[in-house]
Order: C-alpha cells, then structure tokens, then sequence
C-alpha cells in the first residue's frame, strides 16, 4: 500500500511541476504578439501626439498645417512658394520636441475693380472674395492687415500694379507701392485686392 501511495505521490508532484511550467511558459509566438502588440501601442501613442502638436500650433481658421510636406530650404523674405511670395517667416519651439514655421505668404491671385467696405453698395465683396479663396487648395485667406500691407510694399512692390491702390484693414483702407502711408478708402473708387495667408510646418527638432 505504502509504495502505491508513494507512486501517486510522485505523479502529483510531476502533475503540479508541469502545471507551474506551463503557466509560467510563453511561447516565441506569444512573445513576438507582445512585442508587435508594443509597437503598435509605441506608434498609437507617437501618433496621439503629434495630432496633440498640430491642434496645438493651429491657431483659428487663417492658419493652414502642412505636416506631411517638407519646407523647401533656403526659403526666405522675398522667396516664393507655389507662386506666392513669402512675406514673414517665424520659428517657434514646442514642448522641447518640434518646430513650428509660420510663413506670411502673398497670394498670387490678384483682383482689380473691388468696391472698399465703405461703399453703399457691395461693401462685403472684398470679405466674400477672401471667404472664398483656396488658393494652393488651402481656404482661410484673409485681406491684408495694415502691418501685412507694409510687408507687401517692402518686399513685394514690384509684385502691385502701378499707381493702382490696394485694400487692407477689413477693406476699409488702402496702401500703394508708390506710397508709405495707409489711407481711407473712399465710397465709391474700386480697388485691387490681393489676399494673405498663414502656412505652418510642424516638424521635429533636428
């Protein structure tokens, strides 16, 4: 009896060895699904922030994000990019890990005969031409600012038509490239119009 007792006590003990083995045991499978498993959670969270990095750098509807193009190098004040003229170009650094490029760019679209925003009639027409450019496919145009008119006249005179008169300030104003100063526009005269935008490339630290 007594060895009969012996023998099942050694199959229990061989039972409970390979029952602990076979727990404790990961096969090169599991392991190669852990590892893949990991990697897609790596990429899953890279990807959360950088989607996080543009919400963060996309400032209300005039700035466009052009994540997945590169900036062409050596581009500077003065420099064109699909035909519109850079006008300001601004780095910022975001959370120690990326760049943020803003480049002030002139639209190569141009308008002529445009009533101001002080006239009678068709007052909102220089607004309506701005809400609707897509110029590069990229909406969010907007009529110069008084400082974007300087710009213009420093960098890109000889881009205006001579003695022609362009809108800026809401269409309000108008400025020239003959001219330093920024005047009224009046009630009746037509205008020409050129449109600016705000390009941002986010990309990471080198």
């Amino acid at each position: 009896m007594r060895p009969l007792k012996r023998a099942l006590a050694a199959l229990f003990v061989c039972i409970a060895a390979l029952t602990i083995v076979s727990c404790s045991s990961v096969s090169l499978d599991d392991l190669v699904e852990e590892e893949t498993e990991t990697t897609s959670q790596k990429k899953s969270s890279e990807k959360s922030v950088s989607e996080n990095v543009l919400r963060q750098t996309k400032s209300g509807p005039s700035s466009a994000l052009f994540y997945d193009r590169q900036m062409p190098e050596n581009l500077s004040v003065g420099g064109s990019i699909s035909g519109m003229k850079v006008l300001q170009i601004k780095r910022e650094e975001t959370d120690n890990q990326y760049v943020v490029t803003t480049l002030t760019l002139l639209s190569g679209s141009e308008w002529v005969g445009v009533p101001s925003a002080n006239a009678a009639e068709n007052g909102t027409t220089a607004q309506s031409l701005s809400d609707e450019c897509a110029e590069a496919g990229e909406t969010g145009w907007h009529i110069p600012t008084r400082a974007e008119a300087q710009l213009i006249r420093q960098f890109c005179s000889n881009e205006l038509i001579e003695n022609e008169r362009y809108l800026c300030d809401g269409g309000a104003f108008t400025f020239a490239a003959a001219s330093k100063t920024v005047s009224k526009a009046g009630t009746k005269k037509r205008y020409a119009l050129r449109l600016v935008h705000d390009a941002k490339f986010v990309t990471l630290q080198p």
